[in-house]
């Protein structure tokens, strides 16, 4: 008896654990199955979004888009066949509007200015755009404090650049594919699809990223701009500063225009360049010129000199006392100007580089537009 009982207990525990594994084996089963409905389901849906504008589904033509960090959204604009113009800058020309340049140059501008970028990542921008737009109509590019530096960094530390972005391959994104920004950022398109969000960034890289006019509050804007500082009027930046070319004799270094100098040497030569120096506040330009004067005066200088290099090349000078620079109603800090002051920075640019004309506002350099007539002209 005994022996029988034991076998009945062991065949028992045989049924029973025979049992457990296929209950086990099913439940991974189910669960493997699960992971992979549900991690197809979600590349599906975000191919399906494809808030880069990265897949199948890309635009030549320009569309509104979602609301993402200039760092996400500029890649996609790069591409668009649409645009054969571009504006190259940080924050500082973010104001300017590609609608107005279009209407006064008879060009397709997208703003590519994005917010605290190194040279290096607005050099990588104007790269890329010239892989996609290899005879652009006009390149601007803003100049700024950003270009000064003498020990530049290749990336803002404070912001995460995506390069897999600019790639062709898309191997990084799928891998990329589930961060918890990109998940955010297909819920936003799908929001768009759905009419329940709308759409937040203009076509074009415009952005208004100031108050409107009508919260503008001078007394605010001055504590901005001066910071607690003594005002030092009418100290500013001299007309002559940019087209003194023996400024000073100290060697100094700007090794961002290396770069520079070798994407203006990919120009055609009917492409018309524009570098121009922002207009930063009077206040501003003062503490410039009381810390490192003379390295500012070789800067302005180093780049009247390398318009001579390229034909169909402009330098206009905005860092300047001029009614502009010196009017605190014009900013809301030192560095930022309103929306008004930007349409007035487009005007300038239309009458310098196409008109021609002399203005109180800026100073304006320009090499010919032939080879063989190659020479500086100053207005």
């Amino acid at each position: 008896m005994g022996s029988k009982k034991n076998l009945f207990i062991f065949s028992f525990k045989m049924t029973r654990g025979r049992k457990n594994i296929k209950d086990w084996t099913r439940f991974l089963r189910v669960m493997v199955l699960t992971w992979i409905v549900c991690l197809s389901t979600y590349m599906c849906f975000y191919i399906g979004m494809d808030p880069y504008d990265r897949f199948f589904f890309k635009q030549d033509k320009p569309a509104q888009t979602i609301a993402l960090a200039d760092r996400y959204l500029l890649p996609s604009l790069v591409r668009k066949a649409y645009f054969d113009s571009v504006i190259i800058g940080t924050s500082t020309v973010k104001l300017l509007k590609p609608e107005q340049l279009n209407r006064q140059f008879n060009g397709r501008f997208v703003n590519l200015a994005m917010a605290s970028a190194t040279p290096y990542e607005q050099m990588m921008l104007l790269e890329e755009f010239l892989k996609h737009h290899p005879r652009p109509k006009y390149v601007f590019i803003a100049l700024d404090v950003a270009w000064f530096q003498e020990n530049p960094t290749t990336w803002n530390e404070n912001f995460h650049f995506p390069t897999y972005l600019f790639e062709e391959n898309l191997t990084e994104d799928f891998k990329n594919a589930f961060s918890l920004l990109n998940l955010k950022n297909s819920f936003k398109k799908l929001g768009t699809y759905l009419r329940i969000k709308p759409h937040e960034n203009r076509f074009d890289g415009y952005e208004c990223f100031v108050p409107p006019l009508e919260e503008y509050n001078l007394r605010k804007a001055q504590e901005h701009i001066y910071n607690q500082q003594t005002p030092m009027k009418n100290v500013g930046f001299q007309r002559s500063d940019l087209i003194d070319y023996e400024g000073n004799k100290k060697n100094f270094s700007f090794p961002q225009q290396l770069r520079l100098k070798q994407l203006l040497a990919k120009l055609p030569q009917e492409t018309v360049k524009v570098l121009f120096l922002v207009p930063y506040h009077v206040h501003l330009q003062s503490n410039n010129i009381n810390s490192q004067g003379a390295r500012w005066k070789a800067f302005k200088s180093s780049y009247g000199k390398l318009a001579l290099n390229f034909t169909n090349t402009h330098v206009i000078d905005f860092m300047i006392h001029s009614s502009m620079t010196e009017n605190d109603e014009h900013y809301w800090d030192a560095l930022h100007y309103t929306q008004t002051v930007a349409e007035q920075i487009c005007d300038c640019l239309y009458q310098a580089v196409t008109l021609n004309r002399k203005e109180d506002r800026f100073t304006h350099i320009r090499s010919f537009k032939s080879t063989e007539d190659m020479q500086i002209k100053s207005d």
